[in-house]
């Protein structure tokens, strides 16, 4: 038997003995005792070819690839359901960087392998579904992507794969791997495999519930002991002949009087008087802390997710219907996630030799009131964390309207003026001033061929990836801001048609060939129509672009994109343990020069399985012993209309268009990027399986970088584009696996992955030597030659010969002349550890998730610090003795000079902002606990399988560098990474997973 599902029924007496033997496993044979027995299988790491599906969707053997292929199951990926499949893999394959911001709903993630290969090009993987590309765009401007955006982050479009349809994840990490793939594959490729259905089954039924539960895991640390303002007195108002304490409502810093329970007329309450006419006296309440006000504005979300699929089939045809309803509600009020996903799989043997089949997922996201993050008026943390005042009572937030409609706030302008100063109320921000999008997709391909032998056969195939996604965005009249709409569309389709003829033939006893030629033709075409109102709201609350004061702005954008290629890739096999493989793609790309545009891509790869050698093939204890080693070369080509000017379109003036040049000079001589690789390797697994680790070693260099210079604006050009610079990734991949226990009723298998990748820019444009990838209140983060990548830069320490900080007459800490390089925003390395306990029906499993260095930029900090809305602010008594900060002074004496605690905030903007407010991005995560049960046999009535499993995702963090903001939090979809503006508490989940076959 090739598979069982562990219910035998055998005629045997107790005593008898009883052989097992499965393909792929190791014989057994057991005594019977009793009438109901338990036989565990343990797989056989000699007998089993492990199969993985590589680049063009070919199914290859393992341990016949001479390069690190890593493949993840689908009991992983979808171990814990999430909007985006990406989160599912961190910590689960070495050399895999995942960073997800959990507290951000429906958002971005960002997956890095083996670090970034271009400057400032897109550095993520290409998504690829049973050979159909998937757009991963996620259309995020530059100041959402340096945190300062005020609008939310609709996430990443690849979050529409569904995982309850997949199969397995095969990650191609390095160019030998994805060389296939030509000038697509250069930041690597993850090829995902979705299920099919049944030859064997008639009909089958499988359902499939998850219900999560959602809150806030972490928040900045508070102070608790002062209140809103400046000054540490209240001021004071006289209403109908009595005298009244008012605190600073304007001010939305929490420098004010100490929370000693003094009666005052807090914001909520002249409202109310003011709604009654101002009739009699407003209502008083004592001035107090309110330790919990933040963390009561956040809710507990729910998901809700339910897949229900149909399958089944004969020898000639199978199928598969499945659909998936995703249903969350998130820990901000009135925030929510739909999306519901249909996908039907098809395949049929038309005759003997001629077979076709069909794959294709309908998807329809919509969202509502999704978090904004960053340095934005929308921002809740920006509120809550960076300005605010610490007495509020959230329950009262709660009631943000008038009877006619307008505005509470806590920061209203004065006591006589209800207008928001700087913050509107946060319900008002989530019920008034929120976003909402749609997305509807359509992705999949139709497949037929041809067996022209018993050994080769030929298909033909179109790849179709197509959606429109709509994005609005409206800040209602009376909110702080001017009111305002806008409206986003983007449209994508890409469609691939491909032929491919490919062959396996046995050549005599001991040699073997696999062999693959073929043709893609590939168009891309987007389009993007952006509007947004100008001036505010003619009439307030209706959402249109028509009802703009003046005359909306509008902007609208197309470009159509072609690449035509020829492939080819063979395998040739000695003996089931010498193979070479190589691989060869010539790309013509329509964005490159018509007379330039024709580039070779190729890889060639060798593997040796050293345990099928004579001397070490009986040494029973070795199962697996592999040399491996690959050189590639892949490509990345530039966007459409880099090689000649095009004409900008600007606001008119009046009833007339206006144009203009750009403010960068093209190069119509550009060449793509070009990714070269080598990495070697070994494999290997011993004690039947139970132990064996996994090595690559990589060196990689990209050069011919397509970059902006910048030049003199006095040409009437701020920049030319050209090829130039070269960036390096070098590094090590660990994955180790052992089994410490295992019987008959009980095992316990680890797996533990290390990644460390070493960015380096070698080399720019020989009149520059750093380029600004974004900025972010005098922050940097650059690309500078010979430093690492993603390098932060700012106003640091001045230190003394001795390294210590010194500070100047006044006390405070002195700031360098100039900008200083703060650190990298890429890790050091990465480590996941993976425990699986599985006892008769039982499981249990835990991931780890450690990241060690990295460097991040924290608003939230400086601000907070500026506002006193943080504990450090109140440490030792600084609010009435003053701080004395830790240094020298310019004689090298010791400090001795005590500034005033605002004075000590304040200068996290205005002094050594760089130094005060960079941190490391190191954290430990419990990033997934799972504990479940299959329930026997006999107690399952007519369902074949019925399982129960509780659980958790990003439960608890911990060695974190700075306790207010969580470093995950920090990331975005794009390029530009380092910089937090903003960022939302990180969240915790838990619940349930209960599902069945029939």
């Amino acid at each position: 038997s090739t598979d069982f599902d562990g219910n035998y029924s055998i005629d045997a007496n107790n005593g008898d003995q009883l052989q097992f033997n499965f393909i792929g496993y190791t014989d057994k044979t057991v005594t019977v005792t009793g009438s109901t027995m338990n036989v565990v299988m343990n797989p056989d790491a000699k007998a089993l070819e492990e199969v993985v599906v590589t680049a063009l969707g070919i199914s290859r053997e393992k341990k016949a690839l001479g390069y690190s292929v890593a493949e993840v199951g689908e009991d992983q990926v979808n171990s814990v359901p999430t909007a985006n499949i990406s989160e599912n893999l961190s910590g689960r394959v070495a050399g895999v960087q995942v960073s997800s911001s959990s507290g951000n709903m429906g958002g971005s993630s960002r997956v890095l392998l083996r670090g970034a290969s271009s400057l400032q090009s897109n550095n993520q993987p290409l998504y690829v579904v049973d050979g159909t590309v998937i757009d991963n765009s996620n259309f995020s401007n530059y100041g959402q992507e340096r945190g300062a955006g005020n609008t939310a982050d609709f996430g990443n479009a690849s979050q529409d794969i569904n995982p309850d349809d997949i199969e397995s994840v095969s990650i191609l990490k390095g160019p030998s791997a994805s060389a296939l793939y030509g000038s697509r594959a250069a930041n690597g490729v993850i090829v995902i495999t979705t299920k099919k259905g049944s030859k064997s089954k008639a009909i089958g039924v499988d359902v499939n519930f998850t219900g999560m539960f959602e809150n806030v895991a972490r928040l900045p640390q508070y102070q608790n002991e002062y209140g809103g303002g400046v000054v540490d007195t209240f001021d004071t108002v006289e209403i109908n002949g009595q005298v009244f304490n008012v605190p600073n409502y304007g001010m939305d810093e929490s420098w004010g009087p100490k929370l000693d329970g003094t009666p005052v007329v807090p914001w909520w309450s002249v409202y109310d008087w003011e709604a009654n006419g101002k009739e009699g006296l407003p209502e008083t309440s004592p001035w107090e802390a309110n330790p919990n006000n933040i963390k009561d504005f956040f809710e507990t979300g729910f998901l809700a997710k339910t897949n229900v699929a149909i399958y089944g089939g004969n020898e000639d045809s199978d199928f598969r219907l499945s659909y998936t309803n995703f249903d969350q509600s998130g820990v901000y009020p009135n925030s929510k996630l739909w999306r519901n996903t249909v996908n039907f799989v098809g395949n049929i043997n038309l005759t003997d030799k001629l077979y076709a089949g069909v794959n294709a997922t309908v998807v329809n996201n919509r969202t509502r009131a999704l978090p904004v993050s960053g340095y934005s008026s929308n921002g809740i943390m920006q509120k809550f964390a960076q300005w605010g005042q610490r007495q509020w009572d959230m329950e009262k937030m709660k009631d943000y309207q008038q009877p006619d409609g307008s505005q509470r706030t806590w920061n209203r302008i004065s006591f006589d003026n209800p207008n928001p100063n700087y913050s509107d109320n946060a319900y008002w921000t989530q019920y008034e001033n929120y976003g909402e999008s749609e997305r509807n997709r359509v992705f999949g391909n139709f497949k037929v061929g041809y067996k022209l032998t018993d050994w080769l056969t030929a298909q033909a195939k179109i790849n179709m990836d197509h959606y429109t996604d709509v994005r609005e965005s409206r800040t209602a009249e009376g909110s702080a801001d001017v009111s305002y709409y806008s409206k986003d569309l983007y449209g994508l389709t890409e469609l691939n048609k491909e032929v491919m003829v490919t062959g396996q033939k046995s050549l005599g006893d001991d040699f073997d060939l696999s062999a693959m030629v073929g043709a893609n033709q590939m168009d891309r075409n987007y389009q993007r129509v952006s509007g947004e109102t100008d001036g505010g709201l003619a009439v307030p609350s209706i959402y249109s672009l028509n009802n703009s004061s003046n005359q909306a702005l509008v902007d609208e954008y197309r470009y159509g994109k072609r690449i035509n290629s020829v492939f080819a890739n063979a395998t040739f096999g000695w003996n089931r343990m010498l193979y070479l493989d190589g691989s060869v793609r010539n790309d013509w790309s329509s964005t490159l020069p018509a007379d330039n545009n024709s580039y070779l891509y190729y890889s060639g790869n060798f593997s040796m399985i050293l345990s099928e050698l004579n001397a070490i093939k009986d040494a029973s204890w070795v199962d697996l012993l592999k040399v491996r080693a690959g050189y590639a070369q892949v490509g990345n080509d530039t966007d459409p209309y880099n090689l000649l000017a095009t004409f900008t379109n600007n606001k008119g003036y009046g009833s007339n268009p206006m144009f203009s040049n750009p403010n960068a000079i093209f190069n119509a001589d550009l060449k793509p990027e070009t990714t070269n690789s080598w990495e070697v390797g070994v494999d290997m697994a011993f004690l039947d399986n139970r132990l064996g680790l996994n090595y690559t070693y990589y060196d990689s260099k990209t050069v011919d970088q397509i970059m902006p210079v910048s030049i003199s604006s006095t040409s009437g050009y701020s920049e030319r584009w050209l090829n130039a610079g070269v960036m390096r990734n070098k590094g090590h991949e660990l994955s180790i696996f052992g089994t410490p226990v295992r019987t008959d009723d009980f095992s316990w298998d680890v797996v533990l992955n290390f990644a460390k990748n070493i960015n380096t820019v070698e080399e720019l444009h020989p009149d520059i030597d750093e380029i600004q990838l974004g900025s972010l209140w005098g922050i940097y983060v650059v690309a500078r030659e010979g430093e690492e990548y993603g390098m932060l830069k700012g106003a640091n320490f001045v230190y003394d010969d001795n390294g210590n900080r010194m500070v100047d007459a006044d006390g405070y800490y002195m700031r360098s002349a100039g900008l200083e390089p703060l650190g990298s925003v890429l890790p050091d390395y990465n480590v996941g550890l993976i425990n699986t306990l599985s006892y008769k029906g039982f499981n249990f499993s835990f991931t780890i998730d450690h990241q060690k260095g990295g460097h991040f930029f924290s608003t939230t900090n400086m601000w907070a610090m500026y506002s006193g809305m943080v504990e450090q602010t109140t440490e030792n008594n600084m609010r009435e003795d003053g701080i004395i900060l830790d240094g020298v002074k310019e004689d090298g004496t010791a400090n001795d000079v005590a500034i005033s605690a605002p004075g000590w905030g304040a200068s996290h903007y205005s002094t050594a902002r760089g130094g005060l407010n960079v941190f490391e991005a190191t954290y430990f995560k419990l990033r997934e606990v799972r504990f479940g049960y299959s329930i026997p046999s006999k107690y399952r009535g007519p369902f074949q399988g019925i399982n129960v499993s509780f659980v958790g995702k990003n439960l608890t963090m911990w060695g974190t560098d700075n306790p207010h903001v969580d470093p995950e939090q920090v990331t975005n979809g794009g390029n530009l990474q380092g910089l937090e503006g903003g960022a939302n508490p990180p969240t915790k989940s838990y619940g349930f997973n209960v599902s069945f076959k029939l």
